[in-house]
């Protein structure tokens, strides 16, 4: 044998540096990024591989770029495989300790003859000299033979000139795909980047499938970048990206737009949900939450840039409705003045405009429509400040004159929000939030899906919380006889998707 490796007198300790760089990540990290163990047979290398077999008179040589448990070729001249175990394989130790390696006949060498696979190798000689590339050493350019072979000083020297060539082609290939992946990449957190997001976007409309594209933005940021400066707030943002990434893996792809704003692309509303819990973080000085808007492919858009469009104003959508916002100051206004007019009526509000934003985010509502049909479960009752005392407090059932003032509420409170044009965009929802699916509802005796999805759920929160409700008629039902009476009315009065969502948000309340 020539050179010998590592500690030659123990070849056990030199199989198992060998094996532990086939494994170091760095060096796999680059093979990956460039795509070295996927590019099959380069013709570049082939020629030097050819040149090589020709200056040397050896019957085959090899470029083996290592992966952890095999090694791939990019060029082999005179050998018909593309990839081998490193059990055994000489490639390993000239990888591993970076110097050349001559082996003339592997029967007499320990190194070869103790690997598992010895016995079946037609390998009798071996020259090998390291191929770096990315700053770490990726393989080996190698000649072999099937007979024993003394290896000449000048064929050493030819091939450690020719593995330099090689190197540099193959430094190459990794800067042109680090450029290339540069292109797609976002540069802080490593997640694809707006152009990448487009061509998935563009990929999932081509083939017709059906892609919910999201676009998250983070509430409590700025904040936390003035508090414990840029270097933390970039730590975070990398943070909450692998979390983002780890949460949509298997169903869909994370993506960071700029700034604070990611974006993902999953196939159901489930991943809508998994990715806005991603992105939570707190301590004891802060709070990180996000807004969230989408759009489905292709039903809503049919381009990239339709469903980012569509996905940013359901974002500022609900951003709007934020505590301080104006929509949210003046929804508050309307809510202190039912409060003066009934107390009870404003504590129903509430609790039903907590109950819808639930369901609505159940049913996979998101962005500007979570928006709305929290806005106006808020309102639903708004037009009952106009509603006379001796009606709304009679304790017995009204009458036929008095029935027809309360049906009026509902066309007073969409009124009230259409005068305010922040608030006007939920007034459809009020007006029709006390029609029901079989049609008996008013004002306008809608049926089904005619009925907007906002006010189906409202109708539903309404009758729910009515229920768990003292009212001057009755007293209030248990959680699980109002639930009972619900699936009753499933199907009748109430949607049976909202029932069913109103059901999966109870009953967990119920079991704490």
């Amino acid at each position: 044998m020539g050179t010998e490796i590592g500690d030659g007198r123990d070849p056990a300790v030199a199989t198992a540096r060998a094996l532990a760089y086939a494994r170091d990540g760095e060096r796999l990290s680059v093979v990956h990024r460039a795509g070295l163990l996927d590019a099959g047979i380069q013709e570049p290398l082939q020629r030097y591989a050819r040149l090589a077999c020709e200056l040397s008179g050896a019957p085959v040589a090899l470029v083996a770029i290592l992966a952890a448990d095999r090694e791939y070729y990019s060029a082999a001249h005179g050998a018909d495989q593309t990839e081998a175990s490193l059990e055994p394989s000489y490639s390993k130790y000239v990888a591993a300790e970076g110097i050349q390696l001559a082996v003339s006949d592997s029967w007499s060498d320990p190194l070869f003859t103790q690997s598992p696979g010895a016995a079946s190798s037609t390998v009798r000689a071996y020259l090998g000299s390291p191929v770096c590339a990315g700053g770490v050493r990726v393989g080996a350019f190698c000649l072999l033979d099937t007979e024993p072979r003394p290896w000449d000083d000048w064929t050493r020297r030819v091939l450690d000139e020719l593995a330099t060539a090689v190197s540099t082609e193959v430094e190459m290939r990794v800067l042109a795909a680090e450029q290339q992946a540069a292109a797609w990449t976002d540069p802080l957190t490593g997640l694809g980047n707006r152009r990448a997001m487009a061509q998935a976007i563009a990929d999932a409309v081509e083939a017709d499938q059906t892609t919910f594209v999201a676009l998250l933005d983070l509430d409590g940021f700025k904040a936390y970048n003035d508090r414990f400066g840029y270097p933390a707030g970039d730590d975070l943002l990398t943070g909450l990206a692998r979390r983002l990434e780890r949460a949509v893996s298997g169903i869909g792809a994370a993506f960071r737009m700029g700034g604070d704003e990611f974006c993902v692309l999953v196939d159901s509303t489930d991943g809508l949900a998994a990715a806005q819990t991603a992105l939570i973080e707190s301590g004891p000085a802060f709070c990180i939450t996000s807004s969230l808007g989408w759009a489905e492919v292709p039903r809503e858009a049919a381009h990239a840039t339709t469903a980012i469009g569509l996905a940013d104003r359901r974002l500022h959508g609900e951003k709007r409705l934020r505590p301080g916002s104006v929509d949210d100051q003046l929804a508050a206004a309307l809510s202190v003045a039912l409060f003066e007019r009934d107390a009870e009526l404003a504590g129903h509000a509430d609790h039903v405009s907590t109950l819808a934003n639930q369901v609505a985010r159940r049913l996979g509502l998101t962005g500007e429509e979570i928006r709305q049909v929290t806005l106006a479960a808020r309102l639903h009752d708004i037009g009952k400040i106009a509603i006379a005392d001796r009606i709304l407090n009679k304790t017995g059932p009204l009458d036929e004159e008095e029935w027809a003032q309360m049906k009026c509420h509902t066309l007073i409170g969409e009124r009230i929000m259409a005068a305010a044009a922040e608030l006007a965009v939920a007034a459809p929802l009020v007006r029709s939030s006390h029609e029901r699916w079989d049609g008996s509802g008013y004002p306008d005796g809608l049926r089904g899906e005619q009925i907007p999805r906002g006010a189906r759920i409202i109708l539903a929160c309404d009758a729910y919380d009515a229920m768990r409700s003292n009212r001057p008629y009755r007293a209030p039902l248990t959680q699980r006889r109002a639930l009972e009476e619900m699936q009753r009315c499933a199907g009748s009065q109430f949607d049976p998707q909202v029932v069913e969502a109103l059901l999966a948000v109870t009953l967990p309340q119920a079991a704490a």
